[in-house]
């Protein structure tokens, strides 16, 4: 006998042909004798001419164990003849269960069928052990049951008539590591005593002429994820507008959307810096908001683009120790989905115009003809950087422009762009000479930034005016003529 559970108690049911059988054979034994190990049973057959059944019982102490048969007689030294027949059943079990469960809460329900299979009425016919173990070995108990559902001849609980099946049912309801263990076990044994007081038992099995094979109910295992990536800028300065060295603070939010525990689960970020984790353990349906955190500084290229995206991945461990992987996804968006966070772009400059007198006869005053230089100093004073960066003047002549850029945020260009005007008389005689200047830049997404030039310490809008001193100067000369009347020759009184 092999495949033998040390502890559990076995029944082997046999027939025999008992002394007389035939009529009067001289050589009729009177019973059999079985051994296995420790265990040594004589049992006598009644004297008839009809088969009856019987059994032997033991309890295993290995694996594996011999069974001895031999013809038993009250004579020693006689021969003997006997008939048995071992190895069909009495009783005879088989549990099988139709569920599917998947999830924590669902109700495995286990149907038993128990036969006489004998040549006689059973009585006292019960599930005397059921044996339930999770698939790593754990031992269970049964929700409910085994109950008795009813019997197909009609007979009552604990009475089998010969070839009468009784039907019982018992529940399970999974928890979450039965899940996490993949499945379960289960096997009954059935027992039932015969008109001549034998007791007999067998051992479930899940398919019929199939002996002593357990019930398993697979659970199939799904681990799933969810990581969910949210960003908003962290606007150090207070300024409302986004700028480089201010840093985008992400937080994820990793759920648990399969039926297993998930362990050791990790975020990481294709150009954020992730913090936190790993977290050893996420249960099913449970989500962690707050392990997990990323920042990101924002460069000047960000803000010209006028957003910032990117997209995150999280990694767990089944009960396997299989990967579990998940893309991220913004809120309500689709895993896969970058998480963008916009970056708002102000785009401004400021254009500040001096003009300077060059005095070309160095007499230290205009005159016309002469020449106002004028310098143009164009400074970023927005977030995005800017290009195609023209200048024009009402009065001047401007060189220079455009300045093709990029002029980044808080650079300034006081040299590319310059302008002459030449003064009149008109000029010099009102004093002064008046005129503004306007620039006209592009932001990144091509939009017009415009700016008004104004003075050195003045305000757009306010016009540059150079000042011509004026400096009146003139000769007189005075001429006399003598009328000499006499024609003397002399100036007379």
């Amino acid at each position: 006998m092999s495949n033998l559970i040390v502890g559990r108690q076995y029944t082997i049911p046999f027939f025999g042909i008992p002394r007389g059988a035939g009529g009067s054979y001289p050589l009729a034994c009177d019973g059999m004798q079985l051994s296995t190990t420790g265990v040594s049973e004589v049992i006598l057959l009644p004297s008839s001419s009809a088969w009856t059944q019987h059994a032997f019982a033991f309890t295993a102490v290995s694996t594996s164990q011999p069974l001895t048969v031999t013809a038993y007689k009250t004579s020693p030294g006689t021969a003997c003849l006997v008939s048995f027949s071992m190895g069909s059943e009495v009783i005879e079990i088989i549990k099988t269960s139709a569920s599917t469960p998947v999830l924590v809460g669902d109700v495995i329900t286990f149907t038993m069928t128990v036969e006489n299979t004998g040549i006689g009425q059973l009585t006292g016919v019960s599930i005397s052990e059921d044996i339930l173990k999770r698939a790593d070995g754990t031992p269970l108990t049964l929700t409910s049951g085994p109950s008795f559902v009813s019997a197909s001849g009609g007979s009552p609980e604990g009475t089998l008539a010969v070839d009468e099946t009784a039907t019982y049912t018992a529940t399970y309801t999974l928890v979450q590591a039965d899940v996490d263990a993949g499945g379960i076990s289960n096997q009954a044994t059935a027992e039932g005593t015969d008109e001549s007081g034998s007791l007999f038992s067998d051992i479930s099995s899940d398919t019929p002429g199939i002996d002593e094979k357990e019930t398993i109910v697979d659970i199939p295992r799904e681990g799933k994820m969810t990581v969910e990536k949210a960003g908003a800028l962290v606007d150090a300065n207070s300024n409302g507008t986004p700028d480089v060295g201010e840093m985008i603070a992400y937080t994820f939010t990793v759920a648990n959307t399969g039926n297993a525990t998930l362990t050791d689960v990790t975020v990481t970020d294709t150009k954020a810096t992730v913090s936190g984790g790993p977290l050893a353990s996420l249960a099913v349906a449970a989500s962690d908001s707050t392990t997990f955190t990323g920042v990101y500084t924002i460069t000047q290229a960000d803000i010209d683009a006028g957003s910032f995206e990117n997209t995150a991945s999280a990694m767990a461990k089944d009960p396997d120790g299989n990967d579990v992987t998940a893309d991220s996804n913004p809120p309500g968006g689709a895993p896969g989905d970058p998480t963008v966070v916009e970056l708002d772009q102000a785009g401004a400059h400021t254009l500040v115009k001096e003009g300077t007198l060059a005095d070309a006869n160095s007499n230290g005053r205009p005159d016309a003809g002469e020449v106002i230089d004028y310098t143009f100093t164009v400074t970023n004073t927005g977030n995005v950087s800017l290009t195609n960066i023209a200048v024009s003047d009402d009065k001047a002549t401007v060189s220079g422009s455009p300045i093709a850029g990029p002029l980044a945020p808080g650079a300034v260009d006081s040299t590319s762009v310059t302008g002459t005007y030449t003064v009149t008389q008109a000029d010099i005689d009102a004093g002064n000479v008046d005129n503004h200047a306007t620039s006209t830049a592009k932001d990144p997404k091509g939009d017009d930034v415009t700016a008004q030039s104004s003075p050195p310490g003045g305000n757009p809008g306010d016009p540059t005016s150079t000042t011509l001193v004026q400096e009146g100067e003139s000769d007189f000369v005075k001429e006399a003529t003598h009328n000499d009347a006499n024609d003397n020759g002399f100036v007379d009184a």
